[in-house]
């Protein structure tokens, strides 16, 4: 925003700065029961009369809740009816939020089960309510009904899911403990499979009766 100062009218800049703190997700009501909307509504109010924008009423709402469809655009894959799609693009935010994971081959399997247990805590303790705002009527009421019902449906599942994973992870690095200490978790799982690549797993190497073998697979 400071950037385009010089170029803007600080009307646009204020509608700017709506739009960027509206995108700061998973905020809870205050106290006095205001959500994040309601909050960012009220400094609008108090930085035009500071600054004698000369913004109406009708002008801040409209901002306001430009800024609450922006902000719920950025998190618009939580209310996705695509379920497989959600958790594959909170899958690829793992490496954001830990930097061993952007190693990509060389992580361990510690790492990466330190990473699925924060993962973990944070699905099991999201309120699907916080996830997405209105204000005003933008959402509607019915609107909202359904994206949250979506959104609490996919974390459900998310969490269902990490914890499944996290189990299998958690195996690894019980084994990993007990045959030397932590290790790249490739050398467990091997590398990502290509076209003309493929390396060896861990899997490989158990001894699996053919017979119950071709029965796992028929059921």
């Amino acid at each position: 925003v400071r950037c385009l100062q010089e170029v803007l009218e600080p009307i646009h800049l204020v509608q700017i700065a709506a739009c960027i703190e509206m995108t700061i997700p998973f905020r809870k009501k205050d106290d006095n029961g205001d959500g994040p909307a309601e909050r960012l509504f009220a400094r609008l109010e108090r930085a035009n009369l500071k600054f004698n924008l000369g913004i109406d009423q009708h002008e801040l709402t409209i901002i306001t809740q430009r800024a609450v469809d922006l902000g719920n655009r950025d998190v618009e894959n939580f209310c996705t009816t695509d379920t497989p799609w959600f958790l594959d693009n909170t899958w690829k935010l793992l490496p954001e939020s830990n930097v061993p994971l952007r190693r990509k081959v060389t992580y361990t399997v510690c790492e990466y089960q330190q990473a699925l247990r924060g993962m973990c805590g944070f699905f099991s303790n999201l309120n699907y309510k916080v996830v997405f705002n209105s204000f005003r009527g933008s959402p509607t009421d019915e609107q909202m009904e359904e994206i949250r019902r979506r959104t609490r449906r996919n974390i459900q599942v998310a969490t269902l899911y990490v914890r499944a994973k996290l189990l299998s992870v958690s195996l690894l690095a019980a084994l990993a403990e007990l045959t030397g200490g932590d290790a790249p978790m490739a050398l467990f799982v091997g590398d990502m499979p290509g076209r003309d690549h493929y390396t060896d797993r861990l899997d490989d190497f158990i001894p699996v009766d053919n017979e119950r073998r071709d029965s796992i697979v028929l059921d």
